[in-house]
């Protein structure tokens, strides 16, 4: 199971089996680890441990909450929605962006609607002022018990 492509067989037997097998690998490196068994974080590969099928996102920031509801409401004087205080506001996320850390990847640079034509299609665009911005996520994959 654990030679595969992918850890998704090993995820679906659920949060019992993951205790087992922690359980298993701590007695394991809690004993005599054999020599070639260790190896330096520099020479090794990672993986996506998993294959993503589907994700929901969440705004954890205000800041980049409101930097959103700027862009999608730029009329509001209040870029934050009402509830966004008070409930977690989800959306859907691209699978094809969980990628392993250290992956290059392209980013687009920004979608916009232009005030010549409202109502038209977002359009990708760019000026030297939003090019660079970065974006810290965190990855939780949850389950239910």
């Amino acid at each position: 199971m654990f030679a595969g492509p992918s850890l998704n067989p090993f995820m679906a037997q659920g949060h019992d089996r993951w205790v087992q097998v922690r359980a298993a690998i701590a007695a394991a490196l809690n004993g005599d680890v054999p020599r070639q068994a260790v190896h330096s974080a520099a020479d090794v590969t990672l993986h996506l441990p998993f294959e993503v099928a589907d994700y929901v996102d969440f705004y954890a920031s205000e800041h980049h909450a409101a930097n959103l509801g700027r862009l999608f409401r730029p009329d509001n004087p209040d870029p934050l929605m009402p509830n966004w205080k008070h409930l977690p506001v989800g959306y859907h996320g691209r699978s094809a962006s969980v990628v392993v850390s250290g992956t290059d990847i392209i980013r687009p640079l920004r979608a916009a609607q232009g005030p010549e034509r409202p109502g038209a299609r977002l359009r990708t665009v760019g000026t030297p002022r939003h090019r660079g911005r970065t974006r810290l996520r965190g990855g939780h994959r949850q389950h239910a018990r």
